[in-house]
């Protein structure tokens, strides 16, 4: 990995669920880490994304990787924020299983 494309800072969040007065349980985001990433175009993704359908309205969906370094405890149950952007973790890969680096898969809801 080469550490001069790690250019952009990210902060990776964990959910954790607290209960409202009325006692529902409501999803509070906490930070896990900041970190220098490097964001990946996903070839074909350029400007296109999948739309779903979420309610009653149309979501699209734009797919990316985001390169880190090793960060021990990350999971795909956790998610990114990038300037006032939020991407959803997909999938995580520790190529070679080596602890050097990390990619996410994660999808950026666009409404």
């Amino acid at each position: 990995m080469r550490p001069g494309m790690l250019r952009k800072k990210i902060t990776i969040q964990q959910v954790s669920e607290e209960q409202t007065t009325d006692g529902f349980p409501t999803p509070t985001w906490s930070t896990f880490a900041t970190v220098c990433a490097e964001f990946v175009i996903m070839k074909g993704s350029v400007g296109v994304g999948d739309e779903t359908i979420q309610g009653d309205r149309p979501i699209a969906e734009t797919n990316q990787q985001i390169r880190i370094r090793y960060l021990s405890g990350l999971t795909p149950k956790m998610r990114v924020v990038f300037e006032s952007r939020i991407f959803n973790i997909r999938s995580i890969v520790n190529p070679g299983e080596q602890n050097i680096e990390m990619i996410m898969r994660v999808s950026e809801e666009v409404s």
